[in-house]
């Protein structure tokens, strides 16, 4: 742990500039645990260092358990910043050649996203938000449209199977919204097998899943909707 670190865990935008300024290579310095400066940013309860390390352009290292920092980040809670690094994995500043360098093992965009990338126990940050039960970052990372919702851990679970066991059962309404809207006529079938998941749900705009079926003309989703 290194004072550079410090730093970003508390958000001192000023003292990471001046470590960057003053050092050659201090971006890569890493903890006992391979934590990176990225690491302890995203742990910190505001965006500033997140936002400041990022427009460094560093964005793709994993500790020793294989946690990016938007895992790290799902696990405490930032919702501000799952957000900030969900907005910039849309736009492509983490970007898919920058995985690509990385030779790490994916076939197509949804992998090489970084809102699927696992751990080493195989979660994606979805696992630890439906873990936690933390609807507000549940739906910011359903709103990635590259998420996958059906991707399993090393114990052969998947997020929502996760959420639906804890009790967590707005995490899983709010999935099924998403599901709908994306046509995963899969996802939607699993998530209704939960009879405690309400699929009358509505969002934000009073729209509920059959709406969405409707909306996009997802008929298979429709029909598997009238039938609950």
């Amino acid at each position: 742990f290194l004072p550079i670190h410090a730093a970003a865990a508390r958000g001192n935008v000023d003292i990471l500039d001046w470590f960057y300024e003053t050092y050659n290579n201090v971006l890569n310095l890493l903890d006992e645990e391979n934590w990176s400066v990225m690491h302890y940013a995203a742990a910190s309860e505001t965006p500033n260092a997140l936002k400041w390390t990022i427009a460094k352009g560093k964005v793709a290292f994993k500790n020793k358990q294989g946690q990016t920092a938007l895992h790290i980040t799902v696990k405490a809670c930032r919702v501000e910043n799952v957000e900030v690094m969900d907005f910039l994995d849309k736009v492509g500043i983490i970007t898919v050649e920058a995985i690509d360098r990385l030779s790490l093992n994916t076939s197509g965009i949804g992998e090489k996203s970084s809102i699927n990338w696992k751990t080493h126990k195989g979660n994606t940050a979805l696992h630890h938000a439906a873990r936690g039960g933390n609807l507000e970052i549940v739906k910011a990372l359903c709103r990635h449209p590259y998420i996958n919702y059906n991707i399993k851990n090393s114990e052969g679970l998947c997020p929502l199977v996760i959420a639906a066991s804890r009790g967590h059962y707005e995490c899983v309404e709010d999935a099924l919204i998403h599901a709908a809207i994306n046509g995963q006529t899969k996802i939607v079938a699993l998530l209704l097998k939960s009879n405690r998941a309400n699929h009358d749900t509505q969002d934000k705009y009073l729209n509920s899943a059959m709406h969405y079926a409707c909306a996009y003309g997802w008929l298979p989703i429709v029909k598997l909707l009238t039938e609950v």
